[in-house]
């Protein structure tokens, strides 16, 4: 149960970092990357460890659309706690793969297409 509330606290104290960065003091930006690769690491850590062990089962009046729901809403929960710290990965990696394209269509494949965006002075 520690370990969830540790994850939230993380969560809660990155997404208010991101929030008023700002108005904060100078250096929080990298304070806000070291919490952002704890909570990945923990939450990949906590996903294979729930892979291999099942959750105690909920008491047997709970109804059957709330097994599911509370279910789906983990699943939620992990999937957007890894895309929240992955997004920025993903958006650089969008951008290195898009420039070389652009470079492989210019050097490479030799036509216009790199020139068509270039600035006109």
């Amino acid at each position: 149960m520690a370990f969830h509330w540790a994850i939230a606290a993380l969560v809660i104290a990155n997404l208010a970092i991101g929030l008023l960065h700002e108005s904060l003091l100078r250096g929080t930006i990298p304070l806000r990357m070291a919490i952002g690769l704890t909570v990945l690491a923990l939450t990949v850590g906590r996903i294979l460890w729930r892979l291999g062990h099942r959750p105690p089962p909920l008491p047997a009046e709970v109804p059957t659309w709330v097994r599911g729901s509370a279910h789906a809403l983990h699943m939620l929960l992990y999937g957007l706690m890894l895309a929240m710290r992955l997004s920025d990965w993903a958006m650089l990696a969008l951008v290195a793969i898009h420039v070389a394209a652009a470079l492989r269509y210019h050097y490479l494949l030799r036509d216009a297409v790199l020139a068509r965006i270039a600035v006109r002075a």
